[in-house]
């Protein structure tokens, strides 16, 4: 059995979420301890635990320790057997986390998958539902749908997202070169109780300053809580670059709008290939698929996904400056 520190690195959850993708595509068991022993509130979360509530759905695995709060974890999987799944993480907890967790496994099952989970799409410490749909699943060209339901913001999230995934095999991920930029879209979001504030016309009008033909479409939609947020992406010829901000109470729509601006700006100024959100994210499928990319800067949840798909994988990873290499 595979034995994980979970206060590895940056000591969060993201060595969790990493370890139940591979474990349960390998087979290979897993024990894990200290888990988040680098956060505040250690333990796993209710977004760990409806992680490995759907997995154990999917793959009817065998787990010791699946609580809030636990501290350790015992994981053993068996054999991948499709079937639609709807999980509701009953707090604002990050559905693209949870995907994180699941997508991966979808992948290699034998026929297409209904993922229906309910949860924050848009909330802190964690990719917006418009930067899973709209840049990670289209970095690797992957056969997903996705349908936002409804907007979940914190506290109440209650957001509700369809995923259709079908199988698809991997292909050797090169993502070392970007060719031209096409174009710069977005999307911009926000609770309907926020229309009488234009937030998004104030949020898109400030993006529009520094990349005035940026094409962002608003989206105002009925939420159990009050929220905003925008997500922007650059399209290039070979790939996409994402950045994203949420918003405050104490952050004038103008402030979201210029901060996304000048972070997606940031990344195309760094001859990135990929943004560094996405790179994180991405190293469990450069794992399984072997290959190299180009990101702006090596992150810790980066290094975190490594040291875990290293001990899952008979690979090695190797890092040059900014680029990873899989062998």
């Amino acid at each position: 059995m595979i034995s994980l520190d979970g206060s590895h690195g940056e000591g969060g959850g993201q060595i969790v979420r990493t370890a139940l993708a591979l474990s349960t595509i390998t087979g290979k068991p897993f024990m894990i301890n200290n888990i988040r022993s680098g956060r505040e509130k250690s333990g796993l979360k209710n977004q760990h635990v409806h992680c490995i509530k759907a997995l154990k759905q999917l793959c009817n695995a065998e787990v010791e320790g699946c609580f809030l709060g636990s501290p350790s974890l015992t994981y053993q999987p068996k054999k991948i057997v499709a079937k639609d799944i709807s999980i509701n993480i009953g707090t604002a907890g990050s559905i693209t986390l949870f995907m994180q967790s699941v997508l991966l496994p979808c992948l290699y099952a034998d026929k297409p998958i209904l993922l229906t989970v309910e949860g924050g799409t848009d909330v802190r410490w964690a990719q917006p539902i418009d930067y899973f749909s709209h840049v990670f699943l289209n970095v690797l060209h992957l056969p997903v749908t996705v349908e936002v339901q409804k907007r979940g913001f914190y506290p109440k999230g209650e957001g509700v997202v369809a995923c259709k995934i079908t199988p698809a095999s991997l292909k050797k991920i090169q993502l070392l070169e970007r060719g031209d930029l096409v174009a710069i879209k977005g999307v911009s979001v926000a609770s309907d109780d926020l229309q009488d504030l234009h937030v998004l016309e104030r949020q898109t009008k400030a993006v529009l300053e520094l990349f005035p033909d940026a094409d962002i479409v608003p989206d105002y939609q009925k939420a159990s809580s009050t929220g905003s947020g925008i997500t922007l992406f650059a399209q290039f010829e070979k790939t996409i670059l994402g950045a994203d901000v949420l918003g405050e109470k104490e952050k004038e729509s103008e402030e979201l709008g210029k901060e996304v601006a000048e972070k997606l700006l940031q990344e195309i100024n760094s001859d990135a290939v990929i943004d560094s959100h996405c790179a994180d994210a991405l190293i469990p499928f450069l794992g399984m698929a072997k290959g190299a990319l180009k990101t702006s800067q090596i992150t810790k949840h980066l290094l975190s996904n490594i040291y875990v798909t290293e001990k899952f994988l008979d690979v090695k990873f190797r890092i040059e400056g900014t680029t990873v290499f899989c062998d």
